[in-house]
């Protein structure tokens, strides 16, 4: 994962394996040490909340420059609340959701897209 925040915002970049991609010295790369008890997922939405975007914004070292800056020492600061099991699995049901509707989304859009490519 990488962590880039900016204007008060976040974004965490989403990758499998970092063996495979190149990221820039100003992002933060981290990745939780138990994804059984914080899954990486829960993680990146946590940390989007407004209560932890509040929380980053103190941190912000960005001294004029136009992007936010976090470091690695502000962002092992941070406390993250580490969900309870049944509050995980409800997470992990609503992320199966989002998913699957994605997924449909997506096929939704292909055939859309047929559509017009047999009309025209």
């Amino acid at each position: 994962r990488a962590l880039k925040v900016w204007n008060g915002g976040i974004r965490v970049l989403l990758a499998q394996h970092f063996d495979n991609y190149i990221v820039p010295g100003i992002y933060v790369v981290f990745r939780p040490q138990n994804t059984d008890q914080l899954p990486s997922e829960y993680l990146c939405y946590l940390l989007k909340t407004e209560e932890y975007l509040k929380i980053i914004r103190a941190y912000d070292t960005r001294h004029g420059a136009v992007r936010a800056n976090l470091n690695w020492e502000q962002l092992c600061r941070i406390r993250i609340m580490i969900p309870q099991e049944i509050e995980l699995k409800a997470f992990k049901r609503t992320i199966e959701k989002e998913q699957t509707l994605k997924k449909e989304i997506i096929a939704t859009r292909q055939e859309m897209s047929d559509i017009v490519e047999m009309i025209y």
